[in-house]
Formats: C-alpha cells, structure tokens, sequence
C-alpha cells in the first residue's frame, strides 16, 4: 500500500482520533494469504504537513499482547 493511498484512506478520520489511539496498516505477506499489522505514529513536519513514521514501540507492545493471549510465539 502506498503512503497517499494509506492517505486518502484516512483522510475522512479526525486528527485527534489519530493522535491519540494506535494506527496501524495491514500489509499483505507475499506469497500467502496472511496480512501484516504495522503500526504507525501521525507527525508533522517543519510546514505542517502530515506523515506516517513506524511504531516501534506499539508493534512491540502488540507482539507482547499476542504472545500472551496464546502462550507461545505466534508466527505473524
């Protein structure tokens, strides 16, 4: 998925909502069926304009919600 595709998919959201809870995209695996959750975090830069950077920090946070729900390394 593109960023101004990702964009445009979220351009209908408030910014507050955006700010202040977990973004994530669901990315295709190559090869299988699976998809991929990758969190983002919503930053501004010097004109204002907003853009999406990886949370790593979430991501792992969500790695270590799974991992306990189902007792063992989920394969992702």
């Amino acid at each position: 998925m593109r960023w101004a595709y990702l964009m445009k998919r979220l351009r209908g959201t408030k910014v507050k909502t955006l700010q202040d809870e977990s973004v994530y995209a669901l990315l295709p695996v190559p090869g299988s069926y699976d998809c991929k959750r990758i969190y983002l975090t919503l930053l501004y830069d010097a004109e204002g304009n907003p853009y999406f950077v990886r949370d790593f920090k979430a991501q792992a946070a969500y790695e270590r919600r799974r991992t306990a729900k189902f007792g063992k390394e989920v394969k992702q």
